[in-house]
């Protein structure tokens, strides 16, 4: 599969389709607002279809979008079995199955009807692997760490504040029980949810007596208040009923300590440390009331918890959650190839830029991604990159930094840090590749090993400007100097780090055309001769 070059008033980057149930929805919190992140790189939509009872509104808008779609992430197994259903077309177009809930992960064989299979913790994983000796792949649930940002000052202890968050007010919550724990040991009771048993919650409310402070259908705002306020988070849940649960998140992230019962992923993040993890039934009453006496009287305790438990969830941010889901999109639509960033620092070169972009467009390698850094250039760069990526398949993300002199190292750097793939491409910009260049490149690559390809005089010494490593490699030995700010050392500087830790190849068979010499040979050598001198001084006297 190779790309071609489309035209048109709108972009052609991958369209991606995320299904939920219903907004606002717990899995929509969980599976969908994550992938807002991506739409630097992907056209997203995301549509609500409900399970049992679909309209005819959202069937014909999942369909119209669906046809469209380059790929369809569904979040929720049974809306995607319905949708499965009722429209044939979805046999062959690119699909992701999520399991958030560890019940129905074992229903079926999922790797038969979908192309990745993606759970949310190491026990649906064991599930499925054990049922149909398959893996998937274990993409954690994130929350929003810039919402929910650490609080600095821990409430006062004038009067103790237990907190329970939930999205529906039942008793697989284990709602009733912290009531009755809290109204034994004289604790203010904060509780966040929407009523779906009105018996039940009546009956919490009987048993908490004046301790119960009720918030429904309250804000994001709202909620971060009540995690400020609150001095403990406690999930009560029963067993093999949630796999988050992004409750533990938040607090933790909001820097709230936690008593939870050992399920969702609890076993995944639990260290001894970071969370109270009780033993008990959720029914077990005095056990419940025995934890919140001890974390009262312990404030000590709880500061460790709280600290603790933030550095447990640093990474946990939504932008983790959602470059997964993106490397999983590629993937799957590439062929099952690794995605490959490659990185094009330009200057003032618009012209030459797109024809070397052009070439990109051509190559016979089905999974790229392009990244065109910016070194400051005054001409119509900007304007043309844009215009350029409204027309390309192939996704482009475009930054500009302000220029700081010669430039490259850090141009390089920035477009390491943005890359997506675990395969890195350099290319500059006034080379035009082969059709099979970087194919070439990545056959011939493996860990430890930078490849470099040939820029027609089939010279054998190592350059990076036209070159094929893994983006681990190049971090571990420091990524490019940004001190050699003169033309003529980058390679050598390199060279040097490289020694004993990565070995070079040259592949002959990766070619490219030079659009435009660098520099005459003669404006070359006063700046070379600095350059020298800074690697003399960088490395000392050798």
């Amino acid at each position: 599969m190779g790309y071609s070059l489309k035209h048109g008033n709108k972009e052609v980057n991958i369209k991606v389709l995320i299904v939920v149930d219903k907004i606002p929805s717990a899995i929509w919190v969980c599976g969908a607002r994550p992938m807002e992140r991506l739409r630097k790189w992907c056209d997203i939509d995301i549509v609500a279809v409900h399970p049992k009872r679909p309209s005819k509104e959202q069937l014909d808008d999942f369909e119209g979008k669906a046809i469209e779609a380059d790929i369809i992430d569904f979040q929720y197994w049974k809306s995607a079995e319905m949708l499965m259903g009722r429209f044939p077309f979805l046999r062959d177009k690119p699909k992701v199955l999520t399991h958030h809930n560890p019940y129905d992960v074992d229903l079926e064989d999922w790797f038969k009807k979908y192309d990745r299979v993606i759970v949310k913790n190491q026990t649906q994983k064991k599930i499925i692997k054990d049922t149909f000796k398959k893996e998937p792949l274990v993409i954690p649930h994130s929350t929003n760490l810039g919402f929910f940002e650490f609080q600095r000052e821990y409430p006062n202890e004038n009067i103790f504040k237990v907190l329970m968050v939930v999205a529906r007010i039942e008793g697989k919550k284990g709602v009733l029980e912290v009531a009755k724990a809290c109204r034994q040991t004289k604790t203010r009771f904060i509780l966040v949810g929407r009523i779906s048993d009105m018996n039940y919650f009546r009956e919490i409310m009987t048993s908490a007596g004046d301790y119960i402070d009720f918030r429904q259908d309250i804000t994001d705002e709202k909620l971060k208040e009540a995690y400020y306020e609150a001095h403990l988070v406690i999930n009560n849940s029963v067993d093999g009923f949630e796999s988050g649960t992004l409750i533990h998140l938040e607090a933790m992230g909001c820097g709230v300590p936690v008593l939870t019962r050992e399920i969702g992923l609890v076993p995944d993040i639990a260290n001894g440390k970071n969370m109270v993890v009780r033993g008990g039934t959720k029914d077990n009453i005095k056990e419940l009331a025995e934890y919140i006496e001890m974390l009262k009287k312990d404030r000590e305790k709880r500061l460790r918890l709280r600290e603790e438990g933030f550095k447990s969830v640093l990474c946990r941010d939504d932008e983790y959650c959602a470059l997964r889901y993106y490397r999983v999109y590629r993937e799957v639509l590439g062929e099952g190839k690794p995605l490959v960033s490659v990185i094009i620092p330009t200057y003032n070169r618009e012209k030459t830029l797109i024809a070397s972009l052009v070439g990109l467009v051509r190559q016979d390698y089905p999974n790229l991604e392009i990244i065109v850094v910016d070194d400051g250039s005054k001409d119509g760069t900007k304007k043309a990159v844009k215009e350029f990526k409204e027309m390309c398949p192939i996704p482009i993300r475009y930054i500009k930094q302000k220029r700081m002199g010669y430039g490259l190292a850090r141009a390089r750097n920035t477009g390491v840090v943005e890359a997506n793939g675990k395969i890195l491409v350099f290319q500059d910009d006034r080379y035009l590749m082969n059709p099979n260049a970087i194919s070439e490149l990545v056959a011939m690559v493996k860990p430890r090993t930078w490849v470099f390809g040939d820029k027609g005089a089939q010279k054998r010494d190592f350059v990076e400007n036209f070159s094929c490593v893994y983006k681990r490699d190049l971090v571990d030995i420091g990524m490019f100097n940004e001190r050699i700010v003169y033309y003529g050392a980058m390679t050598r500087d390199i060279l040097s780090r490289m020694s004993n830790r990565i070995i070079h190849q040259y592949c002959a068979n990766a070619r490219c055309t030079v659009l435009l010499d660098s520099k005459s040979k003669f404006k070359k050598k006063p700046e070379i001769v600095k350059a020298k001198l800074l690697l003399w001084k960088l490395r000392g006297s050798e």
